[in-house]
Formats: structure tokens, sequence, C-alpha cells
């Protein structure tokens, strides 16, 4: 994957409510013909996703998860690392 562009996290002054100070957010602005090219239509909905590596921007919706069977459950479980088994409970004396 290639860098294609860059920008600048800004701060966005948040208008306060009654009894309260501004707050400020972290803010990223992208604007350009060239998001046309990569499926970001005018109007169109922006999926963000997180990943291990940061946040991933994509024009598609997540595909979805049918699972017919507890085995397949199961298994989407296993694929990810999480334990599908109880752990052994040590008798008491």
């Amino acid at each position: 994957m290639s860098i294609l562009k860059t920008v600048k996290v800004v701060c966005e002054l948040r208008p306060r409510e009654i009894h309260r100070r501004e707050s400020r957010a972290p803010f990223i602005r992208l604007r350009g013909y060239w998001l046309e090219a990569y499926g970001f239509q005018v109007g169109s909905i922006v999926y963000v996703y997180n990943t291990p590596d940061g946040l991933l921007l994509s024009s598609t919706p997540p595909a979805p998860v049918v699972l017919t069977s507890l085995n397949q459950l199961k298994a989407q479980f296993l694929s990810v690392g999480i334990p599908t088994t109880r752990p052994q409970r040590k008798d008491r004396p």
C-alpha cells in the first residue's frame, strides 16, 4: 500500500453547553476531486474500520457474516484466537 496523501489532524472547537467550557476535538478534513477516483462520490457513505495499523476508510460496506451452525460460529471464533471450550475446573476437596 502506498501513501496517496497526507493530512494533518487539527483541533475543532465545539460550542459550549450551559455551565461548561468549550471542548476541543481532533478533526481530519479530506477534500478534493481525487476522492471520486477512489469511489467516494458526493453523498456516499464512508465506512471507517479500525485495524491494528490505524484507521481504514472504505467506500464499500463490510461483508455480512452469516453463520448457519454452531460449528461455523466456533470456527469463526477460533480463526481470531477466541477459545471455544471452557477451562477445566478443578474439583474442590
